[in-house]
């Protein structure tokens, strides 16, 4: 998601928000095991020379079911998003015409 980003916003402040924000932590959770599901433990073809694999690299687990996993985050991003939908509901003004529709 950096990858035109120089700042790398994605990748340095979004992981330090998502440990403070549990729909932040769920939603990123569920993109990265989703890729690492459509990866297949294939290796990126990238150039250059690299000292240290990633992690990903190294951890392979078969028992591990990503698609699983990605579906999982993805529906506790989902519950969480719609709390705290619900609560800027409740708290908007009474006299909202949302207000008065029926859910």
């Amino acid at each position: 998601m950096d990858l035109f980003d120089h700042g790398a916003y994605f990748g340095s402040h979004v992981p330090v928000q998502a440990s403070s924000h549990p729909l932040l932590k769920h939603a990123s959770c569920a993109c990265a095991a989703n890729q690492l599901g459509r990866a297949e433990g294939a290796k990126a073809i990238i150039g250059g020379d690299c000292s240290q694999e990633a992690r990903m690299e190294v951890f392979d687990d078969p028992s591990i079911d990503w698609g699983w996993e990605g579906a999982y985050h993805y529906d506790k991003s989902i519950a969480l998003l719609m709390e705290a939908m619900q609560q800027d509901r409740n708290e908007s003004s009474p006299n909202s015409p949302d207000d008065t529709a029926p859910t």
